[in-house]
């Protein structure tokens, strides 16, 4: 039901980023759903990028769990944490038609390195380019299903240019 994958194959131990993508697919017997994403210690994220609303909990709320779709969140570390392997668990939770909770937990294992171990890192493209299209998307009303919190919305932050490392320069997401 549920997929996720990361834009890098790593992150930084110490002021690191990265995006993960997590895409679940139809419900068909639920009445309600929301995804809950509980991060190791010292790993934080930001809001989705993808106009679903969360509520006051950090929960995703799906409105539709009827149909599949997908989403985006930022990750980040802004403090040194150990180095390692580390999972992220994504837990769907849903009513189905009868009433009952139903909860399902997919692990994600992130890699945790020093910043002069990137030089290998992997770069899922596919990711980096909804996350530019996200961020470089301008909200369109004629657009809005009403199924998404429009306050969710974002505005690229231009960002002063500058010299960027070769791994900048793979994975540059400008106004993120």
């Amino acid at each position: 039901m549920i997929t996720i994958r990361s834009a890098k194959s790593k992150i930084e131990h110490a002021d690191g980023m990265n995006h993960l993508l997590v895409r679940f697919g139809p419900i068909p017997d639920a009445a309600t759903a929301r995804i809950v994403i509980e991060l190791p210690q010292g790993i934080s994220r930001k809001s989705n990028l993808s106009r679903f609303y969360e509520n006051e909990n950090g929960e995703i709320v799906i409105y539709r769990p009827d149909r599949a779709d997908e989403f985006i969140i930022a990750i980040f570390t802004d403090e040194p944490i150990n180095c390692g392997s580390t999972p992220i668990l994504v837990a769907l939770i849903y009513t189905d038609k009868q009433g009952l909770e139903q909860r399902f937990e997919y692990e994600y294992t992130m890699e945790v390195v020093l910043e002069e171990q990137m030089d290998d890192v992997h770069i899922d493209e596919e990711i980096v380019a909804k996350v530019l299209k996200l961020g470089i998307s301008v909200y369109d009303d004629t657009e809005s299903d009403g199924l998404t919190d429009e306050s969710a919305i974002t505005k690229p932050i231009p960002i002063a240019p500058g010299p960027y490392s070769d791994l900048e320069k793979k994975y540059r997401i400008e106004g993120r």
